[in-house]
């Protein structure tokens, strides 16, 4: 097998299998975060595989992404995260797509559109980031019509401590959450993202909303992964040379050879979207045998230790493994890194190929 530029294979089958598995654990429905691009996945492949596996339901991030996916989504529900404008109002409608509405501005802007159902609205219960705050929240209480003005069918709100769940501050959220969604019944609702869902049915609502589960990743728990590996990311061999003693290699010389030794150089870097700051020593792997990093990773390529690899017999092309027995989680881990950057950081240079 010969390679000419990075590729990532993404098993659409396998992530069916995690969004099944996840929707396994949701009292309610299931649905899917695809921003960024489904995590850089390719949100058009992902979205399909997703579909035929039962989901209905899908959320991103932008007004553009929605209208990106609504071009190759025929059915099923958009939600837009990052709120409503009246400016957009025509694009929302036109798309078929459903806003998640972040303040009681926001509520009253899309009300005045005489919109169709299906309209989120996001309660912030500790994050500080986006949703109502606690007096907005309150003030919604009280004025319940604007709810059915708005065409809600969903009352959501987003876990701060997901990824650690012994954080009392998990339960403090749930609690002032459901204290709102009790005065609003008909109200679907929505908490859990991937390690919400992972941490129980108090943590999900009536809609889960998983993103980084889909790929494999365990966002809580990196030792006890019961979700299936979903992507493969490959690089090309470009060049072999032997260090003698002494030879330091890439910038700043920050490793020097102490004997005689075969490095290689892949074709792969930061630009790439392997972090810059990705550990020296990390394993790569070269037909199965792990092979060390050797300094720093460069924009476009990586020198790699090929002592244990029969390197006089390795063909310029020849695939070396960056991700796949080594999983997002534990790659992001040695770069200080998380697989959320990691994963939406897969720049364009990397072809996609879906399995």
């Amino acid at each position: 097998m010969r390679i000419d530029v990075p590729t990532l294979r993404v098993d659409l089958g396998s992530i069916a299998r995690n969004y099944s598995a996840l929707r396994s654990r949701c009292p309610g429905e299931c649905g899917a975060t695809v921003k960024a691009n489904a995590y850089g996945m390719g949100a058009t492949h992902v979205v399909r595989a997703l579909s035929l596996a039962g989901c209905r339901r899908f959320f991103v991030a932008t007004l553009n992404e929605g209208v990106a996916l609504r071009l190759s989504l025929s059915e099923g529900e958009i939600f837009v995260f990052s709120g409503f404008e009246q400016k957009d109002a025509a694009t929302f409608r036109d798309s078929r797509l459903h806003p998640v509405l972040n303040s009681l501005e926001e509520i009253n802007a899309w009300a005045d559109t005489g919109p169709p159902p299906g309209a989120a609205i996001h309660v912030d219960s500790g994050m500080n980031r986006l949703g109502l705050d606690r007096g907005e929240a309150r003030e919604l209480m009280q004025r319940p019509s604007l709810i059915e003005d708005a065409g809600a069918s969903i009352l959501m709100t987003h876990l701060a401590f997901a990824d650690m769940p012994g954080d009392a501050r998990n339960l403090e959220q749930v609690a002032y959450f459901r204290t709102i969604a009790s005065a609003f019944p008909r109200l679907q609702t929505s908490i859990g993202n991937s390690a919400g869902i992972l941490n129980g049915a108090e943590f999900i609502g009536d809609l889960g909303r998983p993103g980084l589960g889909l790929y494999g990743c365990n966002p809580r728990d990196l030792e006890n992964n019961a979700l299936s590996p979903s992507i493969e990311l490959i690089a090309p061999l470009l060049q072999t040379r032997t260090l003698s003693a002494g030879d330091s290699v890439g910038y700043g010389g920050l490793f020097r050879a102490k004997e005689d030794m075969v490095i290689g150089a892949i074709g792969i870097g930061y630009a790439d979207g392997l972090p810059r700051s990705l550990k020296q020593g990390t394993a790569f792997f070269v037909d199965g045998r792990p092979c060390k990093l050797l300094g720093r990773v460069s924009m476009d390529t990586i020198l790699i230790d090929l002592s244990s690899a029969p390197s006089m017999k390795i063909p310029r092309g020849a695939p070396v493994e960056i991700l796949g027995t080594t999983p997002p989680d534990a790659l992001a881990q040695l770069s200080q890194r998380t697989a959320y950057e990691l994963l939406t950081g897969i720049g364009d240079r990397v072809r996609r190929e879906y399995v």
